[in-house]
C-alpha cells in the first residue's frame, strides 16, 4: 500500500520493485520483462499519488504490478472525511488488506523485505486448509509473547508489517471490517495515528468473540524481526526481514504512572540504554493491571527489583533543575 506524496514512491515503492526485480529475479507482469512468476502483486494506492508521479514511474508500477487498486474506488462514498496523511496511510493500508484481488493475500510493508523469490511459496501455506482453516497469520511484536496466554497473548500488538490472509474466508471479512472500524474509532477519539493499536483491538475481538476469528503467529524465524529472532539478516534462513522500527519498543524496560506525567517518554529513554535483563512479559501485564484497577504500584516495584535497583526518576530530574 502506498499514499502520500510522490516522494514516498521514490523512497519506497520503486526501489522495492526494483529490488524484486534486480536480486530476486522476479519479472514484470507484463511489457519487454514480463516473465512467468509464482504469484501476482497488487499494489493499493490513491488516485492523487498516481496523477502526482512522472510518466516514467507510472509506467514502472503499470509493468511490474498484475494489479494497481486505487482506495478512492473502494472507499465508502457516504464515509466520514478521511483524517490528515499520516493516519490515511494507515487507512489505506488497512484497505489494501480488506479489498486484495487475491484468494490468499500476502500483505507487506515497503520495509518487509523478501529474502528469497519462493517468499510466497513458503508464507501461503500458514493460512487456509493446509493449515486447518486458519485466518490470518502475522507476527508478534515482542519477545516471550508467544508463551502467553491466549487471553494475555491477545491484548498485545502485533506486527503489521507482513500479514498472511485467507481471503476467501468470510471470518478474515468479518475480522477487517472490524479492523477498519477499530483504526477510524481510535483515529477519531484521541488521534491515534498508528495501525498496531486497531488491529490489538479486532483481533482479540475477532478472534475471542462471536466471529470465531483463527489466527496463527509466524515463526520468527520465517519473518526476522529485531525484537524476536535470534539473527535479523537473510542469512538465517528466514523468507523476509523486517528492519527496526521506532514504535517497535521491548519491554526490557517500563515506567508505571498516571497520564500526562512523562512516563512514556522516560520507558523510551532507558530502553535505549540497553538495561538488562528483560522483564517477564506477563509480569508487566500483571503490574499495568494492578497499577490500573487498583492505583497498586507494588506489583510494578517487584517485577523491577530483579531487573535493576528502584529510581525515583521524577526526583532525580528535580534536583537536577
Amino acid at each position: 500500500a502506498a499514499a502520500g506524496t510522490r516522494e514516498f514512491v521514490q523512497r519506497e515503492v520503486l526501489p522495492t520493485v526494483e529490488y524484486l526485480r534486480r536480486h530476486l529475479d522476479i519479472g514484470d507482469a507484463r511489457g519487454a520483462r514480463r516473465k512467468a512468476r509464482a504469484c501476482g502483486f497488487a499494489l493499493f494506492t490513491e488516485r492523487i499519488l498516481i496523477r502526482a508521479l512522472s510518466g516514467e514511474e507510472t509506467t514502472a508500477l503499470d509493468v511490474f504490478f498484475d494489479r494497481i487498486l486505487l482506495y478512492e474506488d473502494w472507499r465508502p462514498p457516504y464515509a466520514d472525511p478521511d483524517p490528515p496523511l499520516k493516519a490515511r496511510a494507515k487507512l489505506v493500508k488497512i484497505s489494501a488488506m480488506a479489498f486484495s484481488p487475491f484468494a490468499t493475500t500476502i500483505f507487506l510493508d515497503f520495509d518487509a523485505r523478501p529474502c528469497v523469490a519462493d517468499f510466497a511459496a513458503r508464507l501461503a501455506p500458514l493460512v487456509g486448509a493446509a493449515a486447518g482453516g486458519v485466518d490470518v497469520a502475522l507476527t508478534n511484536k515482542f519477545d516471550g509473547q508467544d508463551r502467553l496466554e491466549v487471553s494475555d497473548h491477545l491484548r498485545l500488538e502485533h506486527n503489521s508489517a507482513c500479514v498472511v490472509f485467507d481471503s476467501t474466508s468470510p471470518r478474515t471479512a468479518a475480522f477487517l471490517d472490524l479492523y477498519i472500524r477499530a483504526f477510524k474509532g481510535l483515529n477519531k477519539r484521541n488521534g491515534e495515528a498508528r495501525d498496531q493499536p486497531a488491529l490489538t483491538v479486532a483481533l482479540r475481538r475477532a478472534a475471542l468473540g462471536e466471529i470465531g476469528l483463527n489466527h496463527a503467529d509466524m515463526a520468527p524465524t520465517l519473518f526476522c524481526r529485531n525484537k524476536i529472532s535470534e539473527t535479523v539478516s537473510c542469512d538465517a534462513g528466514c523468507a523476509l526481514v523486517h528492519k527496526p522500527q521506532k514504535h517497535d519498543l521491548s519491554f526490557k524496560t517500563f515506567v508505571v504512572g498516571s497520564r500526562d506525567t512523562g512516563a512514556s517518554a522516560v520507558a523510551m529513554m532507558l530502553d535505549a540504554l540497553k538495561l538488562g535483563p528483560r522483564c517477564d512479559v506477563a509480569a508487566r501485564l500483571r503490574a499495568r493491571d494492578a497499577y490500573a484497577r487498583a492505583g497498586d504500584a507494588a506489583v510494578a516495584v517487584a517485577a523491577a527489583a530483579p531487573c535493576r535497583g528502584g529510581v525515583d526518576v521524577f526526583a532525580v530530574l528535580a534536583r537536577g533543575l
